[in-house]
């Protein structure tokens, strides 16, 4: 059983890959990305292939922790049998509100500790804060960009156990890049509880390679930390960013500022209409 929960779950990661792709308008991988779900559902029995096909649309998990006794996507209360049902891993379990496939993940749920204040303010502002803001990565490759990222979270305060996320981005990565067309790259970590969508945003003028296609270079790394039920919206704020710095003038503004506070300002200004 756990060898087919760990397969549900990639299958479900390599679909929001998909998805992503898709909502930033770019074609790089998604071949390879849907020759790779192909491969997964052939070996999967029919009846969860069609489940997973089923509950993950519109950008919406399939496969949640059940932490703490609670179903992740639905908050719902579950069975104390069940948990302990859950936890030996002899069968798979449904969320008997949402149907979602349910999972205890080693360590526990991985947290966030605090949200962005979204009052009185438009764009990117509800779910970012300046404090995230890096105008100069010092990374020279993928894996320190995003280790840098995940340290100015947890010096923040933003989030607890940075190894556990940051291992957490690196297998995302590792499944599929993330990078897309015009310089651009969207590491994530899903399914963090406690907290809204939190974005940072990283800056490497010179440019990094992050896994695009041709040895393109990665320059603007958006950063972001998306709980359970923020999985939907956060293709609709991916393909806003997509249309933000798809012009060479908003990439330009952004890549010339020298403090956090210049990134957060222009960053603000040119999402503030193209934001949902």
């Amino acid at each position: 059983m756990k060898a087919l929960l760990e397969q549900l779950i990639r299958l479900q990661e390599l679909k929001f890959a998909k998805q992503e792709h898709e909502a930033a308008g770019s074609r790089m991988g998604i071949r390879r990305i849907e020759a790779s779900i192909q491969e997964i559902l052939h070996a999967l029995p029919p009846s969860w292939a069609r489940l997973v096909q089923r509950l993950q649309g519109e950008g919406q998990p399939a496969v949640v922790p059940a932490t703490h006794g609670i179903c992740a996507f639905c908050r719902i209360q579950l069975p104390t049998s069940m948990v302990q049902e859950i936890r030996k891993s002899l069968q798979i379990h449904q969320c008997p509100c949402c149907a979602r496939i349910l999972y205890i993940p080693e360590g526990g749920e991985m947290q966030a500790l605090k949200r962005v204040s979204q009052s009185g303010k438009g764009g990117i502002a509800r779910f970012s804060s300046r404090s995230l803001m890096i105008p100069r990565l010092k990374a020279r490759d993928r894996d320190q960009a995003l280790e840098e990222m995940v340290q100015v979270l947890a010096r923040g305060g933003w989030i607890q156990d940075p190894e556990r996320i940051l291992q957490a981005a690196i297998y995302r990565e590792d499944l599929v890049s993330t990078a897309v067309d015009y310089g651009l790259a969207f590491p994530h970590v899903r399914g963090v509880d406690g907290s809204g969508l939190i974005f940072s945003l990283g800056l490497n003028k010179k440019g990094l390679h992050f896994g695009a296609p041709a040895g393109r270079l990665t320059r603007i790394l958006f950063f972001a930390i998306i709980p359970q039920a923020a999985s939907g919206f956060y293709l609709k704020a991916l393909a806003a960013l997509v249309r933000t710095f798809r012009e060479e003038p908003a990439r330009r503004r952004i890549l010339v500022c020298r403090t956090p506070d210049e990134v957060w300002e222009t960053l603000v200004d040119l999402t503030r209409e193209t934001f949902p």
